[in-house]
């Protein structure tokens, strides 16, 4: 199960209540061992930076290494355009062209990616 947050108290609060209400109440997880989160967004301010690491010290082992930075690319990739407009992977990922966020999701992904088969193929073993 992979569980996307961002380091701010309302999503922390989300997760929490995804976990215990979704996966506990609901699915009656008693572990939290097949759980990968990914900090999907965290802007380095302080007030960031502590809700990340109490994401870290609550979901010990279970928070991918890293974090897509919260700068402007992130915000033109997720934001909602009007209507039915659309646009294609290179523009919501690679703009500006100086630093595009595309090497900050590809390396979260490429995390998660080996956390998640380097589990399963040790289960399997």
């Amino acid at each position: 199960m992979i569980a996307p947050t961002i380091s701010e108290v309302t999503s922390a609060r989300s997760l929490k209540d995804f976990i215990e209400q979704g996966l506990q109440g609901t699915l009656g997880w008693s572990t939290l061992e097949r759980l990968q989160i990914v900090v999907s967004k965290h802007g380095h301010t302080n007030h960031q930076s502590q809700v990340l690491d109490q994401l870290r010290g609550e979901y010990r082992g279970r928070i991918v290494p890293g974090f897509i930075p919260d700068r402007d690319q992130i915000r033109i990739a997720t934001a909602i355009l009007p209507g039915n407009d659309r646009r294609s992977y290179a523009q919501k990922y690679r703009r500006p062209m100086f630093n595009p966020v595309a090497v900050d999701i590809e390396r979260v992904a490429n995390r998660l990616y080996k956390r998640i088969f380097e589990a399963s193929s040790d289960t399997e073993a």
